[in-house]
């Protein structure tokens, strides 16, 4: 899934955009659990580590973050019962092991597939995490999001001003078949299976 940190929310906490539906379900439900739930503990660590450096060169704690999710890319493909699952097991290690880190998120752009997948989704989320997402439908994003982060710290292609290099965001995200090639090659190879 395409994710890029840019940008700071009112408060000075760094924002995360994603772009949830570019992520490709056929390669996806290739891979195994064990493997998807590794590379997604490594993304938040590596996510965490980055916000330890910019406190320590700011000399100021930075906790958590503000998470955006882009769903306009979200499509039928998308509502996938193993994909799913990998999702809830992904949001599950996200709760349980980063349980502050997502000072707040917001589902931006959300169109009716988005609205199916939460109505499976919403239940992966304890009570306390539900609270803090906050919802913006296609035509208000920019609107809101002024309300949470400075149109300065808002990427152009959600109506502000702070330039981030396209290749960082893309509208298309097509998994190398190579790439999945390589990464079951590993699994076989460290007997990461599912079980």
């Amino acid at each position: 899934m395409p994710l890029v940190c840019a940008g700071r929310d009112r408060q000075g906490n760094p924002v995360v955009w994603a772009r949830t539906g570019l992520l490709d379900p056929p390669g996806c439900t290739q891979i195994p659990i064990v493997f998807i739930v590794r590379h997604y503990v490594y993304m938040m660590t590596r996510i965490q580590q980055a916000m330890e450096e910019v406190a320590m060169r700011e000399n100021r704690p930075i906790t958590g973050l503000f998470w955006i999710e882009d769903n306009s890319f979200l499509r039928t493909k998308h509502v996938n019962w193993t994909l799913i699952e990998r999702v809830r097991q992904c949001m599950r290690v996200a709760q349980d092991v980063y349980p502050e880190l997502q000072l707040r998120s917001m589902m931006v752009k959300a169109n009716f597939v988005f609205e199916v997948a939460w109505g499976i989704a919403k239940h992966f989320f304890d009570a306390g995490t539900r609270a803090k997402i906050l919802f913006c439908g296609e035509g208000k994003v920019e609107e809101v999001l002024a309300e949470w982060i400075d149109p300065s710290q808002t990427p152009e292609c959600y109506g502000g001003t702070l330039e981030v290099d396209p290749a960082l965001m893309p509208t298309d995200n097509p998994v190398p078949k190579s790439l999945i090639r390589d990464i079951l090659k590993f699994c076989a190879e460290e007997g990461l299976v599912d079980s």
